[in-house]
């Protein structure tokens, strides 16, 4: 009995590795893998548009004083007393504007650097899965099953 329990044993060992294991590998591992990127994917556009969002919005903040001082720079030279200082103001106004829009093309880099960043971050993802390459993890070597090179313990037998 335990003879025959022994060689169907190796007979189901060798069909699940032979057989089946390539077969999960062709038809299981691809939605699985398209699973895992998917659930993986809006992790990192989560990430970066935190990182984003908390970087942008003192750039934002910064952007719109300049703005606002900018505003009141241009007041102060509508009711200046001279010409000359009505000029140094509309001077200050100009380089307030030019000061926000500098910050508004930061904000602009920021988010194409973090965007290229977040592709790149994806395509290495998808890259990892790819090279995982399963179909060396388990294999059959002389009737037994092994697992990166290291033997796994016999399937248990069948319960009766």
């Amino acid at each position: 009995m335990a003879d025959i329990s022994s060689k169907f044993l190796e007979r189901i060992t060798t069909w699940l590795v032979k057989s089946l294991w390539p077969w999960i590998i062709k038809h299981i591992w691809p939605v699985i893998e398209k699973k895992i990127i998917n659930a993986f994917i809006p992790l990192i556009d989560n990430l970066i548009e935190n990182i984003f969002t908390a970087s942008s919005d003192k750039k934002h903040q910064e952007a719109e004083d300049a703005l606002k001082r900018a505003a009141e720079a241009d007041k102060k030279a509508e009711t200046a007393e001279t010409k000359k200082e009505a000029e140094a103001y509309h001077e200050l106004a100009k380089r307030l504007r030019e000061m926000a829009d500098h910050y508004e093309h930061e904000i602009k880099d920021l988010r194409q650097k973090l965007d290229s960043l977040a592709a790149q971050s994806a395509e290495k993802f998808k890259e990892s899965l790819d090279n995982l390459h399963l179909d060396k993890i388990i294999q059959e070597h002389n009737g037994k099953l092994i697992a990166e090179g290291k033997p796994l313990p016999p399937l248990p037998p069948p319960n009766n």
